[in-house]
Formats: C-alpha cells, structure tokens, sequence
C-alpha cells in the first residue's frame, strides 16, 4: 500500500475496520467485513472512498464539492470493488421460469418496524430501547430467537434503562461525548460494585453489559448515533466468572427419586409421567424443554435399537441417544397418537408441558419442574440443584466418571454444539454416536431403574 495513503487512515484492530478522527468525532469505515486486514488495499481504498464522501459533506455542507478530492493523491479516489460486468439473458428466461423466484410484496403490510422512525440525534434512550427490543420481540414471535433469549435481553436494558431515567441521560449527545462515556463507565462499575457485594451474579452484570454494548452497536449501524462511545470496547462486558457448580445426584438419590415416581397407593395416578421425566433425564440428558418439544418424527430405528434423533432446541446442535428399553416402554404408554398432535408428549388436558410468554419477567409455566418440586419436597431433598435439569448434570458426571479418557461421550450427550469448521461440510452419521450408546448401555445398568 502506498505509503502517502497509510497515514490518512488509520487502523482499527478491535473492529477490523479503519477509523478516521475529524473536527472531533470518530468514523469508522468500510465496516461490516469489507476489510481483510491492514495490508488489503482494496479494502483501504473502500474505507478511503467512503472517508472522501463524508468529508466533502461535512466541509461543503451546501454542495460545493470541487476541491475536496484535490486534496489526496488520485488513485485515492478511484472506485473501488467494481461490480463485475455480467450481462444476463433475461430476455431468454420466461416469465413463468422467474416466477417462483419472485415474492409478491402487495401482500406485505405496509407497516414498517419501529426503528424505521427513529430520527439520529433526536431520539431519547427509551425511544432507542424501545425499538431494539421490538426488533428482537419480533425475532422471538416468529421463532428466529428463543422467547427465553428474549426476556434476558429486556430484563437487562429494563436495568439500564432504570440508570438513564435516574442520571437524565440521552443516547444521542454528541455535545456531551465526554459526560456520555462517564456515565457509561459509571453503569459499569455499578455493575461490578453489585457483584462485590452480592446483590447481583456475575452472571447477571456480565449479560447487562454485553446487552448494552449490542444496543449500542445497534444504534451505531443505524446511524442512530453518530460515534461508537470509546469506552465501549472489547473489555466493557468483561466481568470475572465464577467456576460453573453443577448438582448431580448420587446413585442412591437417583434410587429415592425412581422409587417415589412408581410408587402407587389409592389416591396415586395410574400414569407413570414423572418416571418416564426421569428416564429421559437420565437416558437422553433432556431437560424440560426438550421433553416438551419431542416429536414424534425425532424417534427413529437404528439397527435394530430405538433412538432419539433430533437437534437440540436451544442451540441447534444435533442430539442422538439410544433409548433404554423401559424408557421406549414408557414413552410408548404416555405419547400422544401422531396422527392427531406432532409433538410426543403433552400435559394431562391436552397442552404444551412446558409455555413460554414473552412480556413476563418468568412467563414460562413448566409442567415438568412443578412436578419434579413436589416430589422433591415429598421425599425430603431440599436446597439448590435438586431440580429435574439436575437429572441432566448426574448423566454427564456418571459418564465422565466411568470414560474419562474419552471426552467425546460426555459431550454428544450433552449435545453440544460442534464449533469446528468440518461442521460445514460433513453431516455426523448414526454410527458415529457408537461410543455414545455404547457407554449409555453401561449406565442403563449402573442405574438398573426398574418397575
């Protein structure tokens, strides 16, 4: 890259992007991928081009544009990532042939999402907020996010918000950008001050720090503000976590547990529901809310052998567990006929076993865990990490207690996500699960759960 070039810009490592400082405001350009690091000059002259437009508008704000580009050498200002010269033979294509391509928009509504109305420099932090979190709600509607991933994200602006009413503070005040940044790092250490003193996780300061700073990123890309505020970079949302505490149960909690499940006496139902919970606890590594959207088509035959193949509702990432046989009998005895109702399981009227609502602090009502609270209180355990998702954290422990040199078990039972880039290009097959099963096989019979 020319070296009259290099200084004109300069490089942003955090954002991978360039950045330029002008009459006391940061832009950030070529943004959004367009760079390939330092050296891609391609991407430099991208972020120059762009840079050239906001400078002419801002020294000749009535469209006395001539002189400007006279002040950097030409090939600054030669267009950059052309689009390729394709002429396409539309007129050899029929109608008929682009016709499924094409969607009809007439149909769309005419109303556009609240953050279309938002003017930059005028609107107040309720106003931002506000239309944030109708973009997320309607990821959440329409199934795109979680309902649960939903609420965090509002239960932690609702949280800043609280702090912006009671400091006065406004998302657009570049005549205070100095005071903006104060403000946001006295949010921070807040935060960190309610985690020192117990009255917050760190779990919980760290999701209100990173919710914020996706705020603001929002806000940014929507020129809703002129600047990313400077304090708000990679070590903003960084908070010191506590190791993970998991709460398995013993082998002879698990027995307690089993023997109050299939226990009957006269005023007991004849169902076996919160055995069969149990089972695929304990089987599948299956909390409540895999329990609840188990469908019928996720149950397969493998070799001979009852599986359950799926992927997994929270994060996407494929689940495979050979079933027990008594959890396939039980499953059998409580399922709903699949020509009526797709999903597996359902509560004793007919509904969802587990409900999720997107404007309550806890608007989930879940079958499973009330019952799992009941029993629990029934049998004497009492405390933290008795729950039914604790069913989930004694499988994983069993399994790497007895194969700890193959870690591969504990994680395709748990299911979790594969982040390698293989992922891409290869789908796993059933056998790959072989050691899975194998080692399912052993803990059918550690647990030996009968009725």
């Amino acid at each position: 890259m020319p070296k009259q070039l290099k200084h004109i810009l300069s490089w942003y490592p955090t954002r991978k992007c360039w950045r330029k400082k002008y009459q006391g405001k940061t832009y950030y350009l070529a943004t959004g991928g367009l760079c390939n690091g330092e050296d891609d000059q391609e991407g430099y002259l991208a972020a120059l081009t762009e840079w050239l437009a906001i400078k002419r508008r801002i020294d000749s704000p009535n469209g006395d544009w001539g002189t400007t580009a006279k002040e950097l050498p030409a090939i600054a200002v030669q267009p950059v990532r052309k689009p390729l010269d394709i002429q396409l033979p539309l007129k050899q294509i029929s109608p008929n042939t682009l016709a499924p391509f094409a969607v009809d928009y007439s149909k769309f509504s005419a109303e556009l999402p609240a953050s279309f109305h938002i003017a930059g420099g005028q609107s107040t932090v309720n106003e931002l907020l506000d239309a944030y979190l109708a973009e997320y709600r309607r990821s959440a509607t329409s199934g795109e996010k979680a309902i649960t991933t939903y609420r965090g994200v509002k239960n932690s602006l609702d949280d800043f918000k609280g702090f912006a009413e009671k400091y006065g503070l406004t998302i657009i005040d570049n005549a205070e950008p100095k005071r903006f940044g104060q403000l946001l790092n006295f949010y921070r250490d807040c935060q960190l001050n309610f985690v020192a003193k117990g009255e917050c996780s760190a779990y919980t300061a760290k999701g209100r720090l990173a919710q914020l700073r996706r705020f603001l990123e929002w806000a940014f890309e929507r020129e809703c503000i002129a600047t990313m505020p400077r304090v708000v970079g990679r070590n903003f949302a960084k908070v010191s976590l506590p190791d993970p505490t998991p709460h398995p149960f013993t082998l002879e909690q698990v027995k307690t547990l089993w023997n109050a499940t299939i226990e009957k006496h006269k005023f007991a139902r004849k169902s076996y529901r919160n055995s069969l919970y149990l089972l695929l606890g304990l089987n599948a590594g299956y909390r409540a809310g895999d329990i609840a959207k188990l469908q019928h088509d996720h149950l397969i035959q493998h070799n001979g052998e009852w599986v359950l193949n799926r992927k997994r509702e929270k994060t996407g990432s494929p689940q495979c567990h050979k079933l027990w046989p008594l959890t396939y009998e039980l499953l059998q005895e409580e399922m709903t006929d699949s020509k009526s109702n797709k999903f597996m399981l359902l509560d004793e009227r007919g509904g969802p076993l587990v409900t999720e609502t997107l404007d309550k602090k806890t608007g989930n009502t879940d079958c499973i865990g009330r019952s799992f609270f009941r029993l629990n209180k029934k049998i004497g355990f009492t405390g933290a990490g008795k729950g039914h998702s604790a069913l989930r954290d004694t499988g994983a422990q069993t399994l790497q207690n007895q194969f700890p040199s193959n870690p591969v078990i504990v994680k395709q039972y748990l299911g979790h996500k594969e982040r390698d880039v293989v992922r891409h290009y290869i789908t796993a097959s059933l056998e790959s699960y072989s050691p899975l099963f194998e080692a399912l096989d052993w803990m059918q019979g550690y647990f030996d759960l009968k009725r």
